[in-house]
């Protein structure tokens, strides 16, 4: 329907009769777009939403930040800097290069050199899981 309305209004903007099924096409195409761009989908919530008070989590969450915050103590001062401006204070690698003055492949290498250095401080002293996209899933620290 919308896309009758869409051709009878506009038809008389067609200037060559040739080319009026790429012309339908594209109304039809656009109509469509149209439809979904407006269209709002709204979720409702539940009435009840449960949340976790998983205190036990959270202190996992503050252990493994304290593990890792001393482990990039523990690099080579290029590759603690690195560390630190990327994924503490959250520079990205461009402004990293930028504040360091080092060219942009330099900053890549050293922010990829440095985790692959701090992974290897961590794998010695904690336990960590990760998917295979490298998402960590599970982390303990290692009783000695």
């Amino acid at each position: 329907m919308i896309y009758c309305k869409s051709v009878q209004m506009h038809l008389s903007n067609v200037k060559n009769v040739q080319n009026i099924r790429a012309w339908s096409y594209k109304v039809a195409r656009n109509t469509i777009i149209d439809f979904y761009r407006t269209e709002k989908s709204i979720e409702q919530l539940p009435e009840q939403i449960e949340f976790s008070d998983d205190i036990e989590e959270e202190n996992d969450t503050k252990e493994a930040a304290a593990c890792i915050r001393s482990s990039i103590k523990r690099l080579p001062e290029k590759y603690r800097e690195a560390l630190e401006l990327t994924e503490i204070q959250g520079l990205t690698q461009k402004e990293l290069c930028e504040k360091t003055g080092m060219s942009y492949s330099g900053a890549k290498s050293r922010v990829q050199r440095g985790r692959e250095k701090l992974k290897q401080l961590m794998t010695g002293c904690c336990h960590i899981e990760s998917d295979r996209y490298g998402n960590i899933i599970d982390f303990r620290i290692l009783k000695e």
